[in-house]
């Protein structure tokens, strides 16, 4: 991506097993609105974040989105961490960057997806931000104005969250913002 063409780049995938799809999203500045009780972070600029106040403003916010809460899940934080530092170090801003394992890849790798289950689904929805295009609130309100996003938070059928963040941006990482991954799944043994 062109630095100055749009500040906000947004991504989501859904699969059920093996099947995939995803869409693409680059909106506006996203308005803020003052902070809530559901996250003392939501509002912070994604440079003066640690990854746990982003991980956890994230999760809340999306939770607040669904009316119902997603358990959070080591293996999918792990993976979705893993992500958003890889998309870094590798200026890249896709599910699928070169030299790593696609998403169903990456949930084996780090044990979500295993033998043995009767069901497993997931999905992933990505996004950065500069400065205010990145705070926890404008991403997630990014995210649930674009139709494949919101699919993925609302997914009824989702039962557990990882949430990814590090700082910078997919073509700088020492730029004031930050790389996002939610990744969403339910499985069944």
């Amino acid at each position: 991506m062109e630095p100055g063409r749009t500040r906000r780049r947004i991504a989501a995938t859904a699969a059920c097993a093996a099947i995939a799809a995803t869409a693409l999203f680059a909106p506006g500045a996203v308005p803020t609105a003052a902070a809530d009780a559901c996250s003392a972070h939501g509002n912070t600029l994604p440079e003066d974040l640690s990854v746990e106040q982003a991980q956890s403003a994230i999760r809340c916010l999306i939770n607040k989105e669904r009316g119902s809460n997603l358990g959070k899940d080591g293996r999918l934080e792990n993976a979705a961490q893993y992500h958003s530092r890889y998309m870094r170090n590798h200026t890249c801003f896709s599910h699928h960057c070169s030299g790593e394992k696609d998403l169903l890849g990456r949930l084996k790798k780090f044990n979500y997806i295993i033998g043995g289950l009767s069901f497993w689904m997931y999905g992933e929805n990505l996004a950065w931000g500069l400065s205010n295009d990145g705070t926890p609130r404008n991403i997630v309100q990014g995210w649930m104005r674009s139709p494949g996003h919101r699919a993925n938070i609302l997914n009824g059928r989702f039962r557990d969250l990882g949430v990814g963040f590090v700082h910078g941006t997919p073509n700088n990482p020492d730029a004031p913002g930050g790389i996002y991954t939610t990744d969403f799944g339910v499985r069944r043994g």
